[in-house]
């Protein structure tokens, strides 16, 4: 049993009887108009200053409204039997929201793994007519993503390999319009200099299969 409504008020208001372990009334609530969370807080706070048990304030809920539904006769007017709508707890919504933020951290990873192989291996870029394609396809790619905003550890790190690539002067055609793919979480502007055989040295093949399953056909990542 619970009530339909807690932000409203009982007839005559709240009400509640507290006993002791052997059955003796030890104090009765009647006619309280305040807020039902407030009134359920009154009957914990005797409970606790008397030190007797269900001093929790699920335990007090169950048991004043246990009693009023006995005073109301489970008046369906203001009482139900059916279970209250679960709702997203702050530890589930935490959760979810972790596993999200572990899923980017990997694609994330797999971007800088990339870029640091190609500096380490001295930044070795593809022809340029292979950058301007691979260019061509991603600057009107859905997947390219204008709105992703690095933390500034990952800033610095794209800062650092935007420096590298204007220093040998690597450019292509409309390179303001290349911004991060949202599969891999790669700096495009970056990516399109990098050889295929470093981006297959730090992708794993679920990145790939994510490539195959959501990027359009046209993507070059799927021709690898």
């Amino acid at each position: 049993m619970r009530l339909l409504n807690t932000k409203g008020r009982l007839p005559g208001g709240w009400r509640y009887e507290q006993f002791d372990a052997a059955g003796k009334l030890l104090h009765k609530w009647k006619n309280d108009f305040d807020p039902f969370i407030s009134f359920l807080n009154k009957v914990r706070s005797f409970r606790v200053a008397n030190k007797l048990v269900r001093q929790d304030i699920n335990f007090v809920e169950a048991d004043v409204t246990e009693y009023l539904a006995r005073e109301f006769g489970g008046d369906p007017k203001y009482f139900t039997r059916e279970p209250a709508q679960k709702k997203t707890t702050f530890s589930s919504h935490f959760q979810s929201r972790s596993a999200k933020l572990v899923a980017r951290g990997r694609q994330l990873l797999v971007g800088i793994n990339i870029g640091a192989d190609w500096l380490g291996d001295g930044l070795k870029p593809v022809e340029q007519t292979t950058a301007q394609d691979r260019c061509d396809v991603c600057k009107s790619c859905p997947r390219n993503n204008p709105g992703f905003k690095p933390v500034e550890t990952i800033a610095d790190i794209i800062r650092l390999w935007s420096e590298k690539k204007n220093e040998m002067t690597l450019s292509v055609n409309d390179e303001d319009k290349l911004h991060t793919c949202d599969i891999c979480w790669c700096h495009l502007p970056t990516k399109v200099w990098v050889p295929m055989e470093t981006i297959v040295g730090q992708t794993p093949k679920s990145m790939f299969d994510k490539f195959a399953a959501d990027a359009p056909e046209k993507c070059w990542m799927r021709r690898k």
